[in-house]
């Protein structure tokens, strides 16, 4: 057992408390036990961590965009996100796409190995079901479900969010755009008629948040749509 699990057990209650209420802490703690390696936080790590934490906390339904190169972490603290709004509400729904079906798998599988870590269960009392535990879908024993689909995946009778107030999960939307694909004007299409016509009925109330991660590949990429026909939406 490493030494800042030995700490959090000495008062989990207390511990359990203290990363709920805050999302940072939560990733330096989860990160080194699971990692065991500190995670070295940047001046726009704190600003995506505080846009997350606001549709937590501060009320804000406004879809989010965050657009930041390869390899920045961006991809990384989504993942804990997820994980760390199951602490606070069991019953969050998710889906999370991206363009490519290893990737999402692989995003998916990280995020589960949060969740079923022996901290994480020990401290938060929650687990995920034997018999939904694949990586496109996994449920919460008692509480909600992730969806783990690529971009055109079918995503057929599940819905993000719950119609009960406050936040209970999100539709992320992780790299849509293949970097090869970039001058292709039916890939760019594919992006934002799956966000118009798929990803958008399949919330289960109209406040449940768009999150976008992406790096800008083009003018007319799914946050070009985005600027130009929805801005006052994200």
């Amino acid at each position: 057992m490493d030494d800042i699990t030995k700490i959090l057990l000495k008062k989990p209650m207390a511990s359990a408390a203290l990363l709920r209420s805050d999302f940072k802490t939560f990733i330096k703690v989860f990160h080194k036990h699971l990692r065991r390696s500190d995670f070295i936080f940047k001046p726009f790590h704190l600003k995506i961590i505080n846009e997350l934490e606001r549709r937590v906390f501060g009320g804000v339904s406004k879809n989010l965009c965050i657009n930041i190169p390869p390899r920045f972490g961006k991809s990384l603290i989504v993942e804990y996100f997820i994980a760390w709004t199951y602490a606070i509400n069991r019953n969050c729904n998710n889906i999370y796409t991206s363009y490519s079906n290893d990737l999402v798998l692989k995003f998916s599988g990280e995020i589960k190995e949060i969740i079923e870590s022996d901290l994480y269960r020990k401290l938060f009392g929650i687990t995920i079901g034997r018999k939904s535990s694949s990586k496109s879908i996994w449920k919460i024993v008692g509480g909600g479900e992730t969806r783990a689909v690529s971009l055109g995946g079918g995503i057929t009778g599940f819905g993000a969010g719950t119609i009960e107030p406050g936040y209970a999960g999100s539709v992320f939307i992780d790299d849509p755009l293949k970097a090869d694909d970039r001058n292709s004007k039916n890939a760019l299409d594919k992006c934002v008629e799956f966000l118009r016509g798929t990803l958008k009925n399949r919330l289960n109330k109209d406040d449940t948040p768009f999150i976008l991660i992406m790096q800008r590949l083009s003018t007319n990429d799914l946050v070009g749509f985005i600027k130009a026909n929805e801005p006052d939406l994200w």
